[in-house]
């Protein structure tokens, strides 16, 4: 009777352990934004911006990407891609709002073909 007991109870905390896990992952994503809405705030914030391709530069391991929505942003990306980008694919880019020469910018975490 008791390893029945510690069974169901093992089962029903995995269950609500995975079910957590699953709303908190659903609440981590940085919030979409779109270049324009940037301010000061904003400074050393995670955030996602979804867009095209305008012109992308590679010097080293540095690839610096213009990705265009309504407005224009600069995603820096500090290491080796793993795949290759090209003007007008679309791509989602997670990172780190930066103010370069007067312009916001982004530091990439993460680049995404969508």
């Amino acid at each position: 009777m008791q390893e029945k007991t510690l069974l169901r109870i093992s089962l029903i905390t995995t269950a609500v352990g995975i079910l957590l896990l699953y709303i908190l992952s659903q609440y981590s994503q940085p919030e979409l934004v779109q270049p324009y809405t940037l301010t000061n705030s904003d400074l050393g914030n995670k955030v996602l911006v979804q867009g095209n391709i305008g012109s992308v530069k590679q010097y080293g391991n540095t690839t610096i990407i213009k990705v265009s929505t309504n407005d224009q942003i600069q995603v820096v990306h500090f290491q080796p891609l793993k795949f290759s980008l090209n003007k007008n694919e679309q791509i989602e880019v997670i990172g780190t709002v930066q103010k370069h020469k007067g312009e916001y910018q982004l530091i990439s975490d993460e680049i995404r073909i969508i």
